[in-house]
């Protein structure tokens, strides 16, 4: 909740500053105080929080790659079955929820008649 309070400070300074300047020249001086006091004030609270984000990441990472490689296969063998995109109209969604995907140009017909589901 700090960062969020935090950022939302730097960009009311940032807004200030610029409406600020805007309106008096004078006030230049001032404002370079307070843009760089809150640029201090974000360099230190970037310090604080950067064990933090460290360790998380360090935590995610053995998750992420579990992730990757368990979907992995599961493109590959999708990209296999659907080959080139541009030989795809764009999906549609059915009323029922389901999505298709229509060839461009519809393969060859089954002689036999038989639909593969």
């Amino acid at each position: 909740m700090k960062h969020v309070q935090a950022l939302a400070l730097l960009a009311a300074l940032s807004t200030s500053a610029a409406i600020a300047e805007e309106q008096s020249g004078d006030m230049s001086e001032g404002m370079g105080l307070i843009e760089r006091g809150a640029m201090m004030f974000f360099r230190g609270l970037a310090d604080e929080i950067e064990p933090d984000m460290d360790k998380m990441m360090e935590e995610l990472e053995p998750a992420l790659r579990g992730l990757a490689d368990n979907i992995e296969p599961a493109f590959r063998e999708l990209a296999d079955m659907v080959g080139e995109m541009n030989m795809y109209h764009p999906p549609e969604r059915m009323p029922n929820g389901d999505i298709i995907l229509r060839r461009k140009t519809p393969l060859p017909s089954d002689p036999s008649g038989d639909i593969e589901l």
